[in-house]
């Protein structure tokens, strides 16, 4: 962010464009050159999302590589199809956004060591509905947090969307029942005060104006 304020021509915003972005796993390819989406790129693209919300006014464009086979979000062969956690991490977004970005402080849960939970917050238009994505990239440990929503007064129940599995190699492949899955659930308001982000997971809580 600094160097592109540095570098804007005549002092206006640079915008920016994130093209073809992506991890790819070499030890998840099977003999076919075709990857098993492992939890953990799902939880890499979650982050990422988080990272292009927080630089949303500079970030105008940001496409993943690629959409279907080789190292793509869908994978296919003659007969079958596979959702990767890649996938389900853009249908958590997609599904659970808002139009405009909320900036989100995130205090250490130890001293002297940096959070294993990235957190990013958005905004309905009308400004009623408030959706938190945090992502607890942690492999075995989960991560229980005070919510503050300043200037926010949460009114009914409090919708849960995530995605884990049962440790972050769980994958979705062709040919085997899928290990990494999408829940929804509820919660009253003030259970959602004090939360618990279970290890290795994206979830999104979605809170309404009172």
């Amino acid at each position: 962010r600094r160097s592109s304020a540095a570098n804007a021509p005549g002092g206006k915003p640079m915008p920016l464009a994130v093209d073809e972005w992506n991890l790819v796993n070499r030890d998840a390819w099977n003999g076919q050159l075709l990857p098993e989406g492992k939890l953990r790129e799902g939880l890499f693209a979650a982050r990422m999302f988080n990272v292009f919300l927080r630089l949303s006014d500079r970030v105008r464009m940001a496409n993943i590589a690629l959409l279907v086979n080789a190292m793509g979000v869908i994978q296919t062969d003659q007969t079958q199809v596979a959702l990767t956690p890649v996938y389900w991490a853009f249908r958590l977004y997609g599904q659970h956004l808002g139009d405009r970005y909320v900036p989100v402080r995130v205090e250490p849960v130890e001293p002297c060591r940096p959070s294993p939970l990235d957190i990013a917050a958005t905004l309905s238009a009308d400004g009623r509905t408030l959706f938190l994505a945090a992502v607890n990239s942690h492999p075995t440990r989960a991560v229980r947090a005070s919510l503050d929503l300043v200037g926010f007064q949460p009114a009914g129940p409090v919708r849960v969307s995530r995605m884990t599995g049962p440790h972050v190699y769980a994958a979705n492949a062709l040919g085997k029942p899928p290990e990494v899955t999408v829940s929804e659930s509820a919660l009253p308001p003030g259970d959602a005060r004090e939360f618990v982000f279970p290890a290795r997971s994206v979830t999104i809580l979605t809170f309404a104006r009172e």
